[in-house]
């Protein structure tokens, strides 16, 4: 309050002593926790700048691995088809006309020419 038989000059709020020394420490405590969180707060973004670059190397890694697996799947399908070329190649070598010897249901030997498949090679 103000000392007894002083005057105001303007118009004021007049509180106890001890009141007004009871919220300039709640000021000053408010003000220490609100630094506080804005610390955390700034790690917190710091934490999430960090995930952000972790999260951007993950996906330029996928894509990298992405690009080689295309390519060896490329370099397997070339393999693929020559190994196919030369299946229809070895297939084809089976066919022939040649000679071919035998017996009859009579009994008799036969030889003569003709179209011959390969069953076992020698």
């Amino acid at each position: 309050m103000a000392e007894p038989g002083g005057k105001l000059t303007e118009t004021a709020y007049v509180v106890p002593l001890q009141d007004g020394r009871d919220t300039l420490e709640l000021i000053d405590t408010q003000s220490a926790e609100i630094s506080v969180l804005r610390q955390i707060v700034a790690s917190k973004d710091a934490q999430i700048d960090r995930l952000i670059a972790a999260v951007e190397d993950l996906n330029k890694n996928r894509l990298q691995e992405r690009s080689e697996w295309q390519q060896q799947v490329g370099t397997l399908a070339n393999k693929n088809t020559a190994l196919d070329k030369k299946l229809a190649i070895e297939q084809r070598k089976r066919w022939g006309i040649g000679p071919f010897g035998g017996f009859a249901h009579t009994g008799e030997g036969v030889i003569g020419i003709g179209i011959t498949y390969d069953i076992i090679r020698f």
